[in-house]
């Protein structure tokens, strides 16, 4: 097959690729029912919710991310919504939680890293139970993967910062066994007799 055949066909993949994208997200836009315009702001970092004609003060924490839970005082009731958000308005409180895709996607991000630490501790386990040298390559990709655990969960969807519950659970503790899985791995490097 000639080079320009190969670039035709490679370029008709990726705009199919595309193509099931946008499919895609369409989708799940219909299915989670996410407004495209909302008519009610949340912001969690300064505490507030805003419609068009009032701000009211957020009662909640981040803390519980992504199942945080917020609640607010209008003063006109009204049904809103707001994208990310699962919104019940009752009169004039308004109860406010994360939307089931936003907490899904939180959870499989936490699955994400576990998977990478534990590989790392496996690889590690392994490379110290054998009498062979570790391979430099391991520990590239392990260096690869501490740095790489910060930058996966900052994609989680509206999370604040580092040190919220799910950071306990999920990352944080990640991050250790990252670095102990690494430490090994290097001390056997060093200590080998070539």
């Amino acid at each position: 097959m000639t080079a320009p055949k190969r670039w035709l066909i490679l370029s008709i993949l990726l705009l199919l690729a595309g193509a099931a994208g946008l499919l895609y997200a369409s989708i799940i836009q219909r299915l989670t029912n996410e407004p495209l315009e909302p008519n009610l702001v949340v912001d969690i970092n300064r505490k507030e919710v805003r419609t068009q004609t009032q701000v009211a003060h957020l009662q909640g924490s981040p803390f519980y991310y992504p199942r945080d839970r917020y609640t607010a005082v209008l003063q006109s009731p009204g049904t809103f919504q707001a994208s990310g958000f699962k919104v019940q308005s009752n009169g004039n409180l308004v109860e406010i939680e994360r939307s089931d895709l936003v907490q899904f996607s939180a959870h499989m991000i936490v699955t994400l890293i576990w998977m990478i630490a534990l590989s790392v501790a496996a690889t590690a386990l392994k490379t110290l139970l054998t009498d062979q040298k570790p391979e430099p390559a391991l520990l590239t990709w392990a260096t690869i993967a501490l740095l790489a655990l910060p930058t996966l969960r900052q994609t989680m969807a509206g999370a604040p910062a580092i040190g919220i519950y799910i950071d306990f659970y999920g990352f944080l503790c990640c991050e250790a066994i990252v670095v102990v899985s690494l430490l090994a791995m290097t001390t056997k490097w060093l200590a080998r007799k070539d």
